[in-house]
């Protein structure tokens, strides 16, 4: 079930700040033209007001003006993508992403996904399978090829039979020709159970995981 903290168009709120600003600028702005019309209408008309004070009072005005109506507008476009980025979370619950870690979860009689990507060529890589307990379950060869790769594991163990479910997580050792480690980078596909948005940032809930939205790499339609 998707849960989301705060309501998606809270942002939206976030304008009344500014609004209440723009309104004290327009109480102070019409008191200085109700004293400027004042002034006028009292001058001697023999020695008038020197004009330049309350030309460039009008000028900061003007300015201030413009200002704030640029703050308004940029608070909106966040406000919006903030509601944008929420409502392309929200698509992904149930969906099944990949995301960088080498855990992930595996169902009764299912399996998992993995993939791991080798800067440069090894001679050798192997990939070992293990449990919630750090125990090894399966191991096998993996692409020796620079570049990413694709490990899908049927949930079996070394002698065949399925492991029970809960989360599980793989190892990848790559060496090269001299015997130097070629470190791997990996990510794990996983289903999304959910989402919050606490703090301007979008959380995606996978397995108890907090996930940043951010850092999803692709997408799969959940098997």
């Amino acid at each position: 079930m998707t849960t989301i903290a705060n309501n998606p168009f809270g942002a939206l709120g976030g304008q009344q700040g500014g609004l209440a600003a723009q309104s004290a600028y327009e109480e102070d702005f019409n008191q200085f033209l109700q004293m400027l019309t004042v002034q006028l209408q009292n001058q001697d008309p023999t020695s008038p007001m020197d004009t330049n004070q309350f030309t460039q009072q009008l000028v900061m005005f003007s300015q201030v003006e413009q200002q704030m109506a640029q703050n308004a507008n940029l608070e909106r476009l966040i406000a919006l993508q903030s509601v944008g980025q929420i409502a392309a979370a929200t698509s992904l619950v149930g969906q099944q992403v990949e995301v960088p870690g080498v855990q992930t979860r595996v169902t009764e009689g299912g399996g998992a996904t993995w993939r791991y990507g080798l800067p440069t060529a090894s001679a050798e890589t192997v990939i070992t399978v293990r449990d919630a307990t750090g125990g090894t379950v399966f191991r096998t060869t993996g692409a020796t090829e620079a570049g990413r790769h694709e490990f899908a594991w049927n949930g079996r163990d070394a002698d065949g039979e399925p492991v029970p479910a809960g989360t599980y997580s793989i190892q990848v050792r790559a060496d090269d020709a001299d015997g130097e480690p070629v470190i791997a980078t990996v990510s794990a596909f996983d289903r999304v159970d959910g989402l919050t948005s606490d703090t301007g940032q979008i959380m995606l809930d996978i397995d108890g995981r907090d996930v940043r939205f951010e850092d999803v790499r692709s997408v799969r339609a959940d098997a």
